[in-house]
């Protein structure tokens, strides 16, 4: 029940105004460099792929607002992970979301399907300095988040997530041989659960990639 319509309203105005921000700051190319009051569509039309980049901003607000939380140093209810790594210096905003074939592990995706598609729309795995990742399941594919969930250890595991500070993690990590298969840099990465998913995964990622300026 909403007791104060009207600050639920004034709110979501300041959550919207805030996205409008988001899509513009984040732009791929301008709508139009004369219109200083550009509508909705427009701000989201300044993506390359705009349906794309909703779905991305979509799967981490999931993360970040899951309600079965699956441990402490996740991206999930942590956005100041995110907030952290961005610089003060200009950075590009690489983004991707994939969808997996039924039953498909995340680490059969990551190799055949994440790390090819990022490399199609021309992210390089050199140039990255933080990779966010957002993974959503079908309730098919081990139910609801859960403490300590399997999927997201699995993740971690084969991004060789740095999930919060460094030190955290190190220790797990210097334990794994083989060769990496994930990010030279840190990563971050969490788990949400989304009904219409089935047996299938679902990963969006987000990608700082600095500028380097002459």
């Amino acid at each position: 029940m909403l007791n104060n319509p009207n600050e639920c309203v004034n709110a979501l105005r300041k959550v919207v105004e805030g996205l409008y921000e988001v899509f513009d700051l984040a732009a791929e190319r301008p709508y139009d460099p004369d219109d200083n009051d550009k509508p909705l569509f427009g701000v989201s039309s300044q993506f390359d792929r705009p349906n794309e980049f909703l779905q991305t901003l979509l799967d981490m607000l999931r993360v970040f607002f899951e309600p079965d939380p699956p441990g402490t140093f996740f991206l999930n209810a942590n956005p100041c992970f995110l907030y952290d790594a961005m610089p003060d210096k200009p950075v590009q905003l690489g983004y991707a979301s994939v969808l997996g074939d039924p039953g498909e592990s995340f680490s059969a995706m990551l190799d055949e399907k994440i790390f090819p598609r990022l490399a199609a729309l021309g992210y390089q795995q050199e140039t990255f300095s933080n990779g966010f990742f957002a993974i959503c399941r079908g309730p098919d594919r081990g139910g609801r988040i859960k403490f300590g969930d399997e999927l997201l250890c699995e993740a971690a595991m084969a991004l060789q997530a740095n999930i919060s500070v460094d030190e955290a993690w190190g220790g797990l990590y210097s334990a794994i041989e083989g060769k990496p298969r994930g990010f030279p840099k840190q990563n971050c990465a969490g788990i949400s659960f989304d009904e219409s998913l089935g047996d299938r995964l679902r990963v969006s990622v987000w990608l700082i990639i600095p500028v380097h300026q002459a």
